[in-house]
């Protein structure tokens, strides 16, 4: 397995470990919208990366919010996503999300300048829509190892996005 793949599977438990009670106190509304609501057609516990003209679907593993900060990791086969999203008014500045895609797409990504990994790529929105977080972002290919961005010819940034919607919750439970 490589190093990223492991990295990230690693990064989803301890999420999941330390945010698990954050899931049922979250209090998230329901639904998934209609018409050009990004959140079209996503079933709950489940997040659309959007890279170029492609996308790809991931099952969350761990979705949470708690005041203005937003996680989520998810994977699909080969594919893991990690997100941490400030949904603050300066959230760009202290966000992150990361795919890798497995095989040959490779791994792209964004991160503010507040993280030790950035500036990488850029945020043009990232916000609470119901039960989602949606993000707009120009992501960067990134190393899989080491999550730096790849220099060169070959690291065109895509135009894309990401739409992570959590579990559905009951109302009357909270």
């Amino acid at each position: 397995m490589r190093r990223g793949v492991a990295f990230a599977a690693g990064i989803a438990v301890a999420i999941g470990i330390v945010l698990g009670a954050v899931v049922a106190a979250a209090g998230l509304l329901g639904g998934s919208g209609g018409g050009d609501d990004p959140r079209s057609g996503l079933d709950a516990d489940t997040a659309r990366f959007t890279y170029g003209d492609r996308s790809a679907e991931v099952d969350l593993i761990e979705c949470a919010v708690d005041g203005e900060t937003f996680v989520a990791a998810g994977r699909r086969g080969a594919m893991v996503l990690q997100v941490g999203v400030d949904l603050g008014e300066r959230g760009a500045e202290r966000s992150g999300v990361t795919m890798d895609l497995g095989g040959a797409d490779g791994t792209f990504g964004a991160f503010g300048p507040g993280l030790p990994l950035g500036p990488a790529g850029t945020f043009s929105r990232i916000e609470r829509v119901g039960d989602s977080v949606v993000v707009e972002a120009e992501w960067v290919p990134m190393d899989p190892d080491t999550l730096a961005p790849i220099e060169g010819t070959s690291a065109t940034p895509l135009a894309g996005g990401l739409v992570a919607r959590c579990p559905e919750t009951d109302p009357e439970a909270d």
